[in-house]
């Protein structure tokens, strides 16, 4: 009773995401994939400003938000680094309208690739990560892909480059650590690249 007693607040607070951040299954899975990262999102940022007294939901959400942005980033970065898309189950925001349209055609600039309802949190670089996949894959196209990466692992001292989630993570950790240290806040764990849970920055209660 007493366990059921103190996990009961946090299944609440995920329950009550759950509901708001969930679409009909007629939906399409871009739109599903979106919503629920736009709901915790947002539920984050309006927690953010009530402060302290919102601590407890900060640490039921936060890792959640981040497991859950996680694949998500995944797709955002072989998109990013390489122009592909990954993208079985169709939950990415970025998809191609016409497989049969070739790089180097005006097509493919033009109309070959459209949004479809990014997150929130994707809105204000939308163009920029839409141009940055297109123009990989015309590097991609006239054989240059390979050595773009091999400069950029010398200019990294010939080590492996950091995915995105793992350099968001470093990034987030460090703002957060910041916001924990000026409001005196002790901190806890937070989701790591891998599966597991590993030490970092988040603000306690």
């Amino acid at each position: 009773m007493n366990l059921v007693a103190a996990f009961s607040p946090k299944l609440q607070e995920v329950h009550s995401v759950l509901m708001r951040g969930t679409v009909p299954t007629t939906e399409l899975p871009h739109s599903c994939a979106s919503k629920l990262l736009t709901c915790l999102w947002e539920t984050l940022c309006h927690y953010d400003v009530l402060g302290s007294t919102s601590a407890f939901r900060t640490r039921v959400i936060l890792p959640l938000w981040v497991m859950t942005l996680r694949p998500y980033m995944v797709m955002l970065d072989d998109w990013m680094r390489s122009g592909t898309l990954p993208d079985k189950q169709k939950e990415f925001c970025i998809q191609r309208n016409n497989q049969n349209v070739t790089v180097r055609g005006l097509a493919y600039w033009n109309g070959n690739f459209s949004f479809q309802e990014p997150p929130t949190f994707l809105q204000t670089v939308r163009e920029q990560v839409m141009l940055a996949g297109k123009s990989m894959q015309l590097i991609e196209s006239v054989g240059y892909l390979k050595q773009v990466e091999e400069e950029q692992e010398a200019l990294e001292n010939h080590t492996p480059p950091q995915s995105l989630f793992e350099e968001f993570l470093q990034v987030f950790r460090a703002e957060v650590a910041k916001m924990a240290a000026t409001q005196n806040r002790p901190l806890g764990p937070i989701p790591g690249p891998a599966a597991d849970v590993i030490p970092g920055p988040i603000p306690g209660p």
